[in-house]
């Protein structure tokens, strides 16, 4: 039996998502075909913390994917991302989703092996997106201070 929790500590919130994880995975994927993440979460070293859970119908987008989706024209990118791959610095990684409050490294993309094994996460710029998928856009800006309102457009002046 494990011992009981007196204080909540960034190890013990680990713990205990595993915990939960392991009781309720089976009920969730099985029996309700859904499937779920921790998404972070916070403690305060004494007796409260709290655990963010992200709940997907299984085989539907996560957050990430679905603001992907939804917003990868604004990056000037010819075509959808998601789930293609690209070659950077000689590693391979294939596009996963998008972080729309980051401010420089929007994008999520996952390492891939030669083996076809996944890897870790990492957080890249639009431009070493679009340069890695070889579609950028020539004619639309991706940095979101190059852009045009459409007020500019009609005068011809770049905003600054």
């Amino acid at each position: 039996m494990p011992d009981k929790v007196k204080t909540i500590t960034k190890s013990e919130l680990t713990r205990i998502e595993q915990v939960i994880s392991d009781l309720i995975t089976e009920t969730l994927e099985s029996d309700l075909g859904i499937e779920f993440r921790f998404n972070g979460g916070q403690y305060s070293n004494e007796s409260t913390g709290n655990l963010k859970i992200e709940l997907t119908v299984k085989g539907g987008l996560t957050q990430e994917e679905l603001l992907l989706e939804n917003s990868w024209q604004n990056f000037g990118l010819i075509k959808s991302p998601r789930g293609h791959q690209m070659v950077l610095g000689g590693r391979a990684f294939v596009v996963k989703g998008l972080k729309p409050r980051a401010r420089k490294n929007e994008f999520l993309v996952q390492e891939i092996y030669d083996d076809g094994k996944t890897g870790n996460v990492y957080r890249m710029s639009a431009e070493q997106v679009c340069l890695g998928l070889h579609q950028l856009d020539l004619s639309w800006p991706t940095k979101p201070w190059e852009r045009v309102s459409p007020l500019q457009e009609k005068k011809g002046e770049w905003s600054k």
